[in-house]
């Protein structure tokens, strides 16, 4: 900001020119201190006027066509100006320019204050004019220094191959040179070979050292080079050589002998012992080339009990009928629960159906047997008794089953006395001791002529339901033309 004070002088009125543009050109004011002299006695401030030919903004000494002088009076007047910049985008003067203010400096600090202002102007520089034309270009600027030296290039194509050119001279004739040797010695296992091998000595024989020139032989100061050439380490060569723990003659890896389930050393397709895989009966994996079964033991199953036949794996690994035990083989059996044997599968003979002992009672009629109590038309005939059912017959006992909750009659007869008419029945009937009303009744089997349906002899009946109470056992023919001698009636506990 450039501001100058100044007493008022009467030539202000020659500020009324205010700055404008004129084809684009912006006219510029600028105010510069007056130092005392022929202009302005007590100095004082001067205004230059022009237009910005250079477009720079500044009004330059070679640009100002017009100038006036604000000088200063007595100063025991205290009549000022002062002169103040204002910037571009002021509300009044947007491109900028210059305030005056004019008063007297009461409080002499040598600046007219807004309150000592008698009088402001403005100054205002125009807007920018229109961009003239391109000027003529100027000319040329001297040549710049060289620039830095670029990369190598590549490098270009081989040329042609020249002409050979001319043979030279013959050289003199030489002596003749020292003999080159090789020697060969055997060399042991160690460091230079893992195996066997040979050592290749190179030299000439010139004498060097301890050595004759020319005598045939490598000495060992004659030597200028030494190789090696090593036997090879095969695995499988029946060497155990450095590096192996075995060598079978072979680069397998073998197996145990079959039945060996202690476990071997075997030598593998590296030479290197190691434990051999094992195969024996008992395994639980089948080997092919010795077993045709493999169950995971040694030992000779049986059959299920039960099972009349069946192939098992024995103790050898080989599939083999198994030995049976069932019940009516006529062997007893006491692991599976065998008390008895009779050689079938019949209850009432003594041994049960499932080869238990049974308990029997009065088995048969004897002739003058006692106990038994018979009605109607039955007899004893030789060792059996006769019943007949042209009337109501039977045959009965009392026995006490208090206590015993599992019990069976067995009864046998002879089913081919059926002849005449009509159907007869033949039952077991359980009662009360000494008689009463029926607490279990089982056909046994039927007679009639015309369908001829027999029950086979001989019949088990269960009456555990009734046991453990005194109870009469009956055995009843009615009905129908049967006759028919009862062999054996059996109490089975």
């Amino acid at each position: 900001m450039n501001r100058t004070t100044a007493p008022l002088f009467a030539g202000l009125a020659l500020l009324a020119w205010a700055s404008c543009t004129d084809k684009g050109v912006l006219y510029l004011t600028s105010v510069n201190d007056e130092s005392p002299g022929a202009n302005c006695a007590d100095g004082g401030s001067k205004l230059n006027f022009g237009a910005d030919t250079d477009s720079d903004g500044t009004l330059g000494a070679a640009e100002v066509t017009a100038s006036a002088f604000v000088c200063n009076g007595a100063a025991s007047r205290g009549a000022s100006v002062t002169s103040t910049a204002l910037e571009p985008n002021d509300a009044d003067c947007p491109g900028g320019g210059y305030l005056l203010s004019m008063g007297v400096d009461r409080n002499a600090d040598g600046v007219v204050d807004a309150n000592e202002a008698g009088a402001t102007l403005e100054i205002c520089n125009g807007p920018v004019g229109t961009p003239g034309p391109q000027g003529d270009a100027g000319p040329a600027g001297p040549t710049g220094a060289p620039g830095a030296t670029g990369p190598e290039g590549a490098t270009g194509p081989e040329g042609a191959t020249g002409e050979t050119g001319a043979t030279g001279p013959q050289g003199d004739p030489s002596s003749d040179g020292f003999s080159s040797l090789v020697r060969l010695t055997p060399e042991p296992a160690g460091f230079n070979c893992v195996e066997d091998g040979l050592r290749l000595d190179i030299g000439l024989d010139n004498g060097d050292g301890a050595g004759d020139a020319d005598d045939d032989e490598l000495g060992d100061d004659e030597i200028d080079d030494t190789n090696y050439v090593c036997a090879r380490v095969t695995c499988g060569d029946s060497v155990v050589s450095a590096g192996e723990t075995c060598d079978d003659g072979n680069d397998e890896t073998e197996a145990c002998a079959y039945g060996d389930s202690n476990g071997c050393d075997v030598c593998n397709a590296s030479c290197q012992l190691v434990a051999g895989e094992t195969s024996f009966c008992g395994d639980g994996d089948t080997d092919p080339d010795n077993e045709d079964c493999d169950d995971g033991n040694a030992v000779t199953e049986a059959c299920a009990y039960g099972d009349t036949d069946c192939d098992v794996c024995d103790a050898t690994c080989q599939t083999v009928a198994g030995a049976t035990s069932f019940c009516g083989d006529g062997v007893v059996d006491g692991s599976n629960g065998e008390s008895c044997d009779d050689g079938n599968d019949t209850s009432g003979d003594g041994c049960s159906a499932t080869c238990v002992s049974e308990q029997l009672i009065n088995p048969s009629f004897d002739d003058g047997s006692t106990g038994w109590i018979t009605v109607g038309n039955a007899s004893a005939i030789g060792g059996a008794i006769a019943i007949d059912s042209h009337q109501v017959s039977s045959v009965s006992q009392d026995f006490d089953l208090t206590g015993i909750t599992s019990a069976s009659v067995s009864v046998e007869w002879d089913p081919n006395g059926c002849f005449g008419g009509g159907v007869s029945t033949l039952s077991l009937v359980i009662e009360p001791s000494g008689g009463g009303a029926a607490l279990q009744t089982t056909p046994l089997g039927t007679c009639d002529i015309g369908t001829t349906a027999i029950i086979p002899s001989p019949s088990l009946v269960d009456i555990s339901g009734v046991a453990n109470q005194p109870v009469r056992v009956k055995v009843l023919l009615s009905g129908g033309d049967w006759h028919s001698q009862i062999f054996a009636v059996s109490l089975v506990l």
